[in-house]
């Protein structure tokens, strides 16, 4: 078997074994930790992706209100709510209510 190198083929087999076999307790731990900062180390290099996306798309629309006369900084400002001081039910004037036309 030495002579014609079946003892590297049988070394590599029992390797295998032993990375493949049944691990410790201990082990199984170090794995599972492993492959759960793994996956959050993926997670969070997609969300990197996502922010440096987010961040291209509003300095090409700051460019954009620079370039059409708006000054960007407007963009940042709070919509206002709307005046809701005086109740508006039950009002016939709006236009387009479907019981004010007459046909």
């Amino acid at each position: 078997m030495y002579k014609y190198g079946f003892n590297r083929e049988i070394n590599a087999a029992e390797q295998r074994q032993l990375e493949n076999g049944r691990a410790s307790g201990r082990e199984i731990e170090r794995r599972s930790f492993h492959d759960q900062v793994h996956g959050l180390s993926q997670e969070l290099e997609k969300e990197r992706e996502r922010n440096k996306a987010l961040v291209a798309c509003i300095a090409i629309m700051e460019a954009n209100a620079a370039r059409l006369g708006f000054d960007p900084e407007e963009m940042y400002k709070p919509i206002l709510k709307p005046v809701r001081t005086v109740s508006r039910a039950g009002t016939t004037g709006s236009p387009g209510r479907r019981g004010n036309r007459r046909f």
